[in-house]
């Protein structure tokens, strides 16, 4: 059986069957279309699970649910892809 959860940091875990989007958090384009849509990082919908740490990248979820980690996007996409065929990384 595949394990159907990425660790997106500090004992945060995700359904990698639901992610939409996993994006670098310093892009101009996604802070423009964030702002464009009145999203900020306490707003409603964004979860942080950064533990007190820097926000390095967020996963957007299929449902919309924004979600802020310190990982950066390279570590997320590089786990996505490993449990997708079919390993496990933490």
């Amino acid at each position: 059986m595949i394990n159907k959860f990425l660790h997106i940091g500090f004992e945060n875990y995700v359904n990698h069957e639901e992610v939409y989007l996993i994006s670098d958090w310093g892009t101009d384009r996604l802070r423009r279309e964030l702002k464009r849509k009145n999203i900020e990082k306490n707003s409603e919908g964004v979860w942080n699970a950064c533990g007190n740490k820097e926000v390095r990248s967020i996963v957007v979820m299929k449902n919309g649910t924004i979600i802020a980690s310190a990982l950066k996007s390279e570590t997320l996409v590089s786990r996505y892809v490993e449990m997708t065929k079919g390993g496990f990384v933490k």
